[in-house]
């Protein structure tokens, strides 16, 4: 193996390292204008919405990830958001899904409820 091939190899390992660990980006819209403190513990994913009254609505996080960004990382970044933002629990809307972007590339997409769970 030549020098130029050994530095080719190396420059696509490190660009598959990168896109590996890529990070996701998170957007949120509030449902009111009211503010809530930051959640300092473990934000809870439910499956579904938990009975009318036992909640409160802050808002809808959206996360965006790269095509090889993992489940993980893309529900961590639903999670901080949310967290940041109040919530105590998330709702996902659906699955997480795959859009086609302009550029040839793809994105892993996921939208969820922020919610307060009541005590």
């Amino acid at each position: 193996m030549t020098v130029a091939m050994k530095f080719i190899a190396a420059l696509a390992l490190a660009l598959a390292l990168v896109l590996l660990n890529a990070c996701a980006s998170s957007t949120f819209s509030p449902s009111s204008s009211r503010q809530y403190p930051a959640f300092q513990g473990e934000v809870k994913v439910l499956k579904q919405l938990p009975a009318p009254g036992s909640y409160a609505l802050i808002g809808i996080v959206r996360v965006e990830g790269p095509y090889l960004a993992s489940d993980d990382r893309i529900y961590a970044q639903m999670k901080a958001q949310a967290a940041a933002r109040g919530a105590n629990a998330v709702v996902p809307q659906s699955a997480i899904k795959t859009q086609d972007v302009s550029s040839g590339g793809k994105l892993r997409i996921l939208a969820a409820y922020a919610i307060r769970l009541r005590n």
